[in-house]
């Protein structure tokens, strides 16, 4: 990641996340693999089949808000589906 952002951070205050970033990009990657098109089908997919894998999944709300403060980082891995 450090050569997506360089010196900068992606948090600058508050709690760190629960979950790794890189828990948090795998779980939307299978999610969109499956077709479940929003955060909430997918934290909800995860939640219900695969909690023993990531046991520090919490709630929809602060899951979709760390997927979405991922954004620079997705749109460096994959420029064509995030311009």
């Amino acid at each position: 990641m450090s050569e997506v952002l360089g010196n900068t951070t992606l948090r600058s205050r508050g709690f760190k996340p629960a979950l790794s970033d890189v828990e948090v990009i795998t779980m939307e990657i299978v999610g969109e693999f499956l077709s479940y098109d929003g955060d909430k089908r997918i934290w909800a997919y995860f939640k219900t089949h695969w909690l023993p894998w990531f046991p520090k999944l919490a709630s929809r709300s602060s899951f979709a808000k760390q997927a979405s403060n991922l954004w620079h980082i997705k749109q460096y891995a994959c420029p064509v589906l995030y311009p």
